[in-house]
Order: structure tokens, then sequence, then C-alpha cells
């Protein structure tokens, strides 16, 4: 279960607060108008922001999650479509200590190939990322979010 008690974060004049409890298994989705808080509270969650009050990871049998494994999808990547950098090559970065530019071993690759597969995109593990479609990009960020597979996963406008 994910449980939030009082969360705040204050932008300014704007103020984000929010309560919830989201039991394991159950599929929730967050809608409101543009500017409403929502990606901030998802960067709350995954601690990329600072915020008051209590974000609590609660497992099987009452245990408390120190470092649940949170899969995450942003609404966007930001990136220089320039760049000579492969799906496998983001892979690599990601999930290795090994420098991208080094030729990633046979196991790796497997590896990549079968996240891949969980979406339905194994044939752009060579692909460019700049040459990517807007979904076959966000395919390839959820192969990357369900690898390992998450406790958690968070989808910042998936569709």
């Amino acid at each position: 279960m994910l449980k939030l008690q009082n969360v705040v974060k204050n932008y300014g004049a704007f103020s984000l607060h929010c309560s919830l409890e989201l039991k394991s298994g159950q599929i929730s989705a967050l809608i409101g108008q543009n500017g409403a808080g929502k990606s901030t509270l998802l960067k709350a969650l995954l601690g990329e922001v600072k915020h008051s009050g209590n974000l609590s990871f609660i497992g099987q049998n009452d245990d408390k999650y120190h470092q649940p494994i949170i899969g995450y999808v942003p609404q966007y990547l930001t990136f220089d479509k320039d760049t000579p950098i492969s799906v496998l090559d983001l892979f690599v970065c990601c999930k290795t200590s090994m420098p991208s530019w080094l030729k990633p071993r046979k196991k790796i690759r497997e590896d990549v190939l079968e996240s891949l597969k969980r979406v339905k995109v194994p044939h752009l593990i060579d692909r460019r990322l700049g040459a990517l479609s807007g979904g076959e990009l966000q395919r390839v960020l959820l192969a990357l979010a369900l690898d390992p597979i998450p406790n958690i996963l968070l989808l910042d406008e998936p569709v």
C-alpha cells in the first residue's frame, strides 16, 4: 500500500495538499487541469521535490518498505535528438555502471531484448532515440520502468 498523509508542496502562491491510500494491485488515475500538481505529486513520491507530510510504502503483513522499487515513465524525455545514442545504449547507461560507448556484453543485450519484448518493441533495440516516434519512445521508457518489475509503477501522462 502507498499512503500519503497531509503531503504539502508549496510553489509561491500555489499549494498542493494531498492525503490518500492506494492498495496493492489497485490501478488509480490522477485527473485534473494543467498545472494542478499531478506531476509534482509523482515527483514527491519519487523524492525529487521537497514536501512536508508523510509518505509510507507498506508491504505484505504491514511491513514498511524503506526503499520500494518504483518504476517511472515521465511525461516527456528531454534530450538532443541528434545525439547518437541507441535504445540499447539508454538501457546500458541506466542499468549498469558500464560506459555506454563500450560494446555491451551479450547477456546485457539479451536482458534488454526481454524488457523490450514485454512492451512489444524488441525491434527498436538498435534504433537511435532521436529517430523514435513519440509512441515508440513511451514504450521504450515503459520497458525501462518495468526493469526490474517495480513495487509501484508511476506513469505521468501515459497516453
